[in-house]
């Protein structure tokens, strides 16, 4: 399922935690927002697109979204307002030595809409 809502706002925390159906997610130009967690384990979603006027991304809103591309309308991340764990795909704890793990999600940079 393609999510395309004009009528979507900011993207709150986990408001589309486990949606195994979404699978591509088109976000409106007027989206500033995406929250902690917003999109965690949506395991099937393959592409979300985000605009130009996504200003503010907080901690892993992707996380254990296996196959997800991001693409983004910037050319680069802005240099505040996104959390550097913005795009991280995984997370993976070690005890020995201690420490936590991220891998990432392929971002495509200068995306059309």
């Amino acid at each position: 399922d393609r999510l395309r809502s004009r009528g979507l706002g900011d993207v709150y925390k986990r408001q589309f935690f486990n949606c195994t159906g979404l699978t591509e997610i088109e976000l409106p130009s007027h989206v500033a927002g995406i929250e902690a967690y917003a999109f965690q384990q949506c395991t099937n979603l393959r592409r979300i697109n985000i605009p130009y006027s996504v200003t503010n991304i907080s901690w892993a809103p992707f996380v254990f979204c296996p196959k997800l591309t991001i693409y983004v309308q910037r050319t680069s991340a802005p240099s505040t307002g996104w959390d550097e764990t913005w795009n991280v795909s995984e997370i993976t704890y070690s005890f020995d030595p201690p420490g936590v793990i991220y891998s990432y999600h392929t971002i495509v940079w200068g995306a059309e809409s």
